[in-house]
């Protein structure tokens, strides 16, 4: 069971992310249960024999103990749905052998940590699956109010694939391409979220259009026009560039 003692954050901006907004209930309640079930601190474990360090945000587990945790509504299969989808969005690495799991939430370090420590990097010898926070995320002093811009491309690829149903990388250097051509035009990854709103939902189930719902096109010369788009969205705030709590500090976001 969960130890009943300390805390750990939930920032606010998780809550217009779309690993939350399009999860289901039960994908809900096992994310925050993964959240309190990660080591706060370093901690010595057995596993697979061995000994060896578990580093914040990593913890060894099992799917009837998520299970437990979880409470009486969510099943066996609802935790391998959740596991797999919250591996797709780059939330968590999953590391399974026959006597455990071994699961490293992303950016754990940056997201509970108190002062500017270093980025907490899980063990490389542990995962199979590599986290790059650094690599993926680039820091410019830009943007429409000459405020530092964090470009995320997984983050902006996760919400692009979640609303068309495609599986983009945002590893493509092509991607990426059009992306930092915005940005150094003055547009936000906030920007970025309300072109994909406008036009999925304009093209979604379009199959004449629906094939133009891709990096280069939402991305490209014609990006303004799409960010002005008369028609009617809903636009939720993702949270991609300003991690803000009520004292303005920045903090990273899944």
């Amino acid at each position: 069971m969960i130890r009943p003692t300390g805390y750990f954050k939930i920032w606010r901006s998780l809550y217009s992310k779309p690993i939350w907004l399009n999860s289901t209930l039960e994908q809900q309640v096992i994310l925050l249960t993964l959240m309190a079930m990660a080591n706060f601190g370093p901690k010595q474990w057995e596993w697979e024999g061995k000994q060896f360090d578990v580093k914040p945000g990593q913890f060894i587990t099992s799917l009837n103990s998520i299970k437990e945790n979880s409470g009486n509504n969510v099943s066996i299969q609802n935790i391998r749905t959740a596991l797999k989808r919250f591996e797709k969005l780059d939330f968590l690495t999953n590391q399974s052998t026959k006597t455990g799991r071994l699961l490293t939430l992303a950016n754990w370090g940056e997201y509970q940590r108190e002062t500017s420590e270093a980025n907490i990097a899980p063990n490389k010898d542990l995962t199979k699956t590599s986290q790059r926070p650094n690599k993926d995320l680039t820091t410019r002093e830009e943007g429409k109010e000459g405020k530092k811009v964090t470009t995320d491309y997984p983050a902006i690829i996760s919400y692009l694939n979640e609303k068309t149903g495609k599986q983009f990388k945002h590893t493509t250097q092509a991607t990426r391409k059009y992306i930092d051509a915005r940005i150094n035009e003055g547009f936000t990854m906030e920007d970025m979220e309300r072109v994909i709103d406008n036009k999925s939902k304009q093209w979604v189930g379009d199959d004449k259009m629906s094939e133009f719902l891709r990096p280069q096109t939402l991305f490209g010369t014609k990006f303004e026009a799409y960010l002005n788009d008369s028609a009617p969205v809903e636009t939720k705030r993702a949270g991609f560039i300003d991690y803000e709590s009520d004292l303005g500090e920045r903090r990273p976001d899944w």
